[in-house]
């Protein structure tokens, strides 16, 4: 800082002149159309959604959606490629829109190409819509809000890879100060070009604001208002984003475009990592895997043993190995190794931390149930104490209180706490008459007692118009939707699974009835039943035996 204050006394005698101004053209020519990953890591840049929603949508967008009159019709091309090729059909398509729609201008003389990664299948063509001339906006009374939103996503992509660049003036100024030069860049927009119809986003999710100057001349004499000296320090890498992750996957050739959602997936699932805001962090089960893989299987876990197996397959499509050889040259050492892991890999059931036990003042281990990760007390069975966790900003574990306030590790005193995973609730258990805490599982939100382990008392809640938790009373539940099965006296109760929730009768197994949509209020207007359900776009009764249904817009208007 001394340097620092030294270089601020001469500049502040020093005299700013503009000493040159440099003005050129810069052209930005657009992205190219998707193919799976980079549909992937958009969609999760601009619409936040997980490469499994991404795949989900838009596999129904694919396979076909009702359109009205027309019946079912496909929207977008394939959605497994890393193919940036363009069928001559819909390029001629596209530039025909383009010229009609936004000017001659805006259309480049010849179609843009662009180059596919390294092995791709060109037996398929970049992600794009069907028919160009299905504008999303002709398409809103069809599609859910995310699949609108993916297709427009989609088109846009596409039609402004079609499309001229945008043109910018970039502007370069020197200033001299004394002994010392600064300079200044500023771009201004000048021709739209494909920006007029999209613009891709940015790692950090934001779109690149276009810095201005004010106008000036070569050799004017400039007025110094302020200095705002920064120190800097060299950063940790950030962590991961799933977009960022499948970027990375990509460029270490890692896996094939229709793995990556698969892998985001079992990450999280399998509680290898869970996301915090719109990052992943690595849990400590996740940690612990990972080490003992890598200490036991060197050869797979490095991060070439992806590319050049894909390496080694083209040969053996070509005809330049035997598929003998390779598997020969990969089993070998992996049965050794496997038989050494088998007989000489770590057992690792915990892991310590530096967290005190608040009934015994033992140390905290790290532990992992059927529920996630959680801390227990190392005296068990002689302190049953369990607790949630969650980490501060600096990575460093929190417990957090039945209350929910926080008690940190000596390392990590004062730092702001992520939010806890049990929260206070004011209601009793009707097993032991201790509190209810909300708690937070892999399924979402439950209330759970806080006596657990020695009481294990759980129930489902909702919330009402405040947000505060209700408990869901079954019994009234199964009450006012009876079960639409001949004969069965059960009822409808909403459940979870690794998939989300869905709703099931409470006679199961002895009844299987399912639904994945909430009864809606009824009666049926043919024979009664106390409830309809959706399906599609319309409303029918739940009965095997009645055949009502109507578009679920002609019930609602006739108030229904």
């Amino acid at each position: 800082m001394v340097a620092v204050e030294k270089i601020l006394d001469a500049l502040e005698a020093a005299e700013f002149r503009v000493a040159k101004i440099d003005t050129k053209p810069q052209k930005r020519h657009p992205a190219p159309p998707f193919i799976t990953s980079s549909l992937q890591m958009e969609a999760n840049r601009k619409l936040r959604f997980s490469p499994k929603r991404t795949m989900s949508l838009a596999q129904k967008l694919y396979e076909g959606m009702e359109l009205g009159d027309e019946g079912p019709v496909g929207l977008i091309t394939y959605m497994r490629t890393d193919s940036t090729r363009v069928s001559g059909e819909a390029l001629e398509a596209v530039r025909q829109f383009i010229g009609d729609t936004y000017g001659a201008d805006h259309l480049p003389k010849a179609p843009n190409k662009y180059k596919s990664p390294k092995g791709a299948q060109e037996a398929h063509e970049a992600i794009r819509p069907a028919g160009v001339n299905r504008r999303p906006q002709d398409l809103k009374p069809f599609l859910s809000k995310d699949e609108l939103a993916l297709y427009d996503l989609i088109w846009r992509r596409f039609v402004a890879s079609q499309m001229a660049p945008a043109i910018y003036q970039l502007t370069t100024v020197d200033l001299q100060a004394g002994d010392y030069l600064f300079r200044a860049t500023a771009s201004v927009l000048q021709f739209p070009g494909f920006t007029a119809v999209y613009q891709e986003s940015r790692e950090n999710g934001e779109e690149e604001a276009a810095a201005k100057l004010p106008p000036l001349k070569e050799g004017e004499v400039l007025e110094l208002r302020d200095f705002d000296p920064q120190q800097h320090f060299t950063k940790p890498p950030a962590r991961f984003t799933e977009a960022s992750l499948i970027k990375e996957l990509e460029v270490q050739g890692i896996g094939r475009p229709s793995t990556y959602a698969t892998i985001l997936s079992n990450l999280q699932d399998r509680l290898y990592a869970v996301k915090e805001k719109a990052t992943l962090r690595p849990t400590e089960m996740g940690l612990v895997v990972s080490d003992l893989l890598v200490e036991n299987f060197p050869g797979i876990m490095d991060l070439k043993f992806t590319a050049t197996m894909e390496t080694d397959l083209d040969r053996v499509a070509e005809g330049r190995v035997s598929w003998q050889q390779i598997m020969r040259n990969f089993y070998q050492p992996f049965a050794r190794e496997l038989d050494a892991a088998k007989g000489g890999m770590r057992k690792v059931k915990s892991v310590p931390t530096e967290l005190k036990c608040p009934d015994c003042g033992a140390d905290l281990l790290v532990r992992w149930g059927k529920n996630g990760e959680f801390l227990g007390c190392s005296a068990y069975p002689k302190c049953a104490f369990t607790g949630d966790f969650s980490r501060d900003s600096q990575g460093r574990l929190v417990l957090q209180s039945e209350a929910g306030a926080a008690a940190t590790s000596p390392a990590g005193e004062g730092e702001a706490a992520a939010r806890p995973r049990t929260t206070a609730t004011g209601l009793k258990c009707p097993k032991c008459q201790k509190e209810l805490l909300v708690r937070r599982g892999r399924m979402g939100e439950f209330l759970g007692c806080s006596g657990y382990p020695k009481c294990k008392f759980t129930q489902n809640l909702t919330r009402d118009a405040q947000g505060n938790p209700v408990p869901v009373d079954k019994e009234a539940e199964i009450a006012a939707y009876p079960c639409p099965r001949e004969g069965c006296t059960g009822g409808l109760l909403k459940r979870r699974s690794r998939r989300g929730f869905f709703y099931g009768c409470s006679n199961y197994p002895k009844c299987d009835f399912t639904s994945n949509q909430p009864p809606l209020e009824g009666p049926c207007p043919q024979c009664a039943f106390p409830w309809l359900m959706k399906k599609g776009k319309k409303l029918l009764c739940p009965k095997a035996e009645c055949d009502y249904q109507v578009a679920a817009g002609a019930e609602a208007a006739a108030g229904g």
